[in-house]
């Protein structure tokens, strides 16, 4: 479970200018929920989701997942947690364009333990479970958007978290492409893993088991959706 108490982000621009992206956030997310944080641009949707996933800080308040209070947390710990807890797939995929996806899955698995043999054993495993285990030796650069962004989520997936987050998965691709990462999406929070999407896309949104609504750093709608809808 994810549990979010008074949280406080601000960004300090200037001596004179600050900027706040959150305002006493407070929500909890059950294991294997597939929730959705919507709001229009600035409202601070990204800025939750970097704090959630532990690749920001919050200025003050109390991040916990399941029993880690990932707030109190000094950099190389919080560095274990993001390589084995959590995982985000970036707005713009992030990938290495030049590498194949095999090399690009593989990546995060650099700061694991174990031997070369089982890391190629788990990216293959991943490559499968996305069905896009015959792109393996292609490189990204010869990828379509959906391919890329599967590639995107395998790379998050391989070190086998137990929280997705996603930064506008679906932003850069077509209505039919978006709606097959959806059902990815969907599958994997089926099968257990606690899922959260930022997004400005109300369709996207509805797919989602439930939805956050953000305005100026503020939580100001948290809608549950019925299990037909998704």
């Amino acid at each position: 479970m994810i549990t979010i108490e008074h949280l406080h982000k601000v960004y300090v621009v200037s001596r004179q200018t600050q900027c706040t992206a959150l305002v006493d956030f407070n929500a909890t997310i059950a294991d294997g929920e597939l929730v959705a944080v919507t709001g229009p641009s600035g409202a601070g949707k990204s800025t939750l989701l970097h704090i959630l996933a532990g690749i920001d800080r919050a200025t003050s308040g109390t991040v916990r997942l399941d029993q880690l209070n990932i707030s109190k947390m000094g950099d190389r710990r919080l560095a274990s947690v993001r390589n084995t807890v959590t995982s985000i797939v970036l707005q713009h995929f992030a990938l290495l364009d030049t590498e194949t996806v095999f090399e690009n899955v593989l990546l995060p698995l650099y700061f694991s333990r174990g031997g070369g043999k089982e890391k190629k054993r788990r990216v293959m495993q991943t490559l499968e479970t996305l069905h896009i285990a015959p792109l393996a030796k292609k490189r990204v650069n010869q990828l379509s958007g959906g391919q890329m962004q599967r590639v995107a989520i395998a790379r998050a997936l391989v070190t086998q978290p137990k929280y997705l987050f996603a930064d506008e998965p679906t932003g850069a691709l077509d209505s039919k492409t978006s709606g097959e990462i959806m059902q990815v999406l969907q599958q994997l929070s089926r099968q257990g893993l606690t899922v959260v999407i930022v997004t400005h896309n109300m369709e996207i949104a509805q797919q989602c088991r439930r939805v956050l609504e953000i305005r100026d750093g503020m939580l100001v709608r948290d809608a549950r959706q019925p299990a037909a809808d998704v």
